[in-house]
């Protein structure tokens, strides 16, 4: 079944590289964090020049490891930065937005995804949430204008999202005793037939309907608004900062 918020942070960032290519046909590309490396298929990696890192290695594209908060490179040595759902998982994670503030050259781009209303992952590993508002505080006092700031999903995300974790437990529920394992590929069938729809036709949705707001709070009142007061984390394209801030 889709995984909602992995469909749209998927979009996000190729979307994100997609638009980059145009004003950095070739650049130095760092992704901070980069685990299975599932969005290293949206990079031109003949036309950029592109360094992966992680804590452990769970890939073979695997660059070098690295700590995120004493990231092994030189003041401005990349164009690009990438962490999706990395800051979460940091014992001090405004550390790591400074470092990678200093990596980045002039004018470089970080390709930035949090989590919000998400649940617990990588446990015990999994120690912090931001609100937009301390998100966007955060970054900008660390150096980085925002150009771009996207909330995950809605309320009906969020609640389509704790739906298929409820009904991929209760299958597993199942197949741990003999008498009820019987019942676990049906459940499995079932929920496949019928939320599974629902949720690819909400992703899709989604996808055309996602827009970017101003600043933090913006757009949180009316109808529409207090679906958003529901979501499953924020999507940032932020540009380092040139001269004092």
């Amino acid at each position: 079944m889709k995984n909602i918020n992995n469909a749209i942070i998927d979009e996000f960032i190729g979307r994100s590289i997609n638009e980059l290519r145009l004003s950095k046909p070739k650049a130095r590309y760092l992704e901070v964090g980069c685990g299975d490396m599932r969005y290293a298929k949206h990079l031109d990696r003949e036309a950029w020049d592109c360094v992966f890192t992680d804590y452990e290695s769970r890939s073979p594209g695997v660059t070098l490891l690295a700590d995120a908060h004493a990231l092994p490179f030189g003041s401005e040595t990349f164009d690009v930065v990438v962490m999706t759902e990395v800051l979460e998982h940091l014992h001090s994670p405004e550390l790591a937005i400074k470092e990678v503030t200093r990596v980045l050259g002039d004018s470089g781009v970080l390709i930035l995804t949090v989590p919000f209303m998400y649940q617990l992952h990588e446990m015990p590993s999994d120690y912090v949430r931001w609100t937009e508002f301390m998100l966007s505080k955060t970054l900008a006092s660390n150096g980085m204008s925002i150009v771009k700031f996207e909330r995950r999903a809605d309320a009906i995300g969020v609640l389509f999202t704790i739906l298929q974790h409820l009904s991929s437990g209760l299958a597993e529920f199942l197949t741990r005793r003999a008498a009820t394992r019987i019942f676990a590929p049906i459940v499995s069938g079932i929920t496949a037939a019928t939320l599974g729809l629902a949720v690819r036709a909400y992703v899709a949705a989604a996808l055309r309907s996602i827009a970017s707001v101003r600043y933090a709070g913006e757009g949180l009142t009316g109808v529409r608004g207090h679906l958003q007061l529901w979501h499953l984390g924020y999507n940032v394209v932020c540009a380092k900062r040139v001269g004092p801030s």
